[in-house]
């Protein structure tokens, strides 16, 4: 029985503990692989919208200067344009006063 313990003591929870160390390592790492790969796809999915932005911001403005070139009335809402007004609009601000008493 002392030696079993004894072999407990010395050889198996060392190993033991070795190996919950090593398994801990592996998921730390595992788990900053999976972070930087995250914020990699974030990255990437974000240039794609903007470039996708550009990209229809140009093609709106090639068919404006072409019209204009012609002579031609250009009546086509800027792209993105209810998007900018509904992030700069605030519905909480008070009504400005154009300075007359009330």
């Amino acid at each position: 029985m002392v030696i079993a313990h004894a072999f407990e003591e010395e050889v198996l929870k060392p190993r033991r503990r070795r190996r919950e160390a090593e398994e801990r390592k592996r998921q730390e790492e595992e788990r900053k692989r999976i972070e930087e790969a995250e914020a990699k796809a974030r990255a990437e999915a974000r240039a794609e919208a903007i470039a996708e932005c550009v990209a229809i911001a140009r093609d709106w403005n090639e068919r404006r200067l072409q019209a204009e070139s012609r002579g031609e009335p250009f009546d086509e809402p800027l792209p993105f344009d209810d998007d900018i007004a509904d992030d700069t609009a605030d519905d909480t601000a008070a009504p400005k006063s154009n300075g007359a008493a009330p």
